[in-house]
């Protein structure tokens, strides 16, 4: 993931910390962990190691809506 992406969702790795800037969501400050699953997510690049092989894309995306808390969208 990249850094900045990671800043904007507070996911940076140990030893790697924000110095500066902010986060703004329709010109309102939040914070990553306000965004994570509600209104932003991550695609990793490499889908080898994002998806799970055995299982079909709609299953992936019924996991990811299910973990949301949004099954009926």
């Amino acid at each position: 993931m990249p850094l900045t992406c990671a800043a904007a969702l507070g996911l940076l790795p140990p030893g790697v910390r924000q110095t500066a800037g902010r986060v703004l969501l329709d010109g309102i400050p939040v914070h990553g962990e306000q965004l994570r699953g509600a209104t932003i997510a991550t695609i990793m690049q490499n889908p080898r190691s994002a998806f799970n092989p055995l299982h079909t894309m709609a299953a992936h995306a019924r996991e990811t809506c299910r973990a949301a808390g949004r099954e009926n969208e």
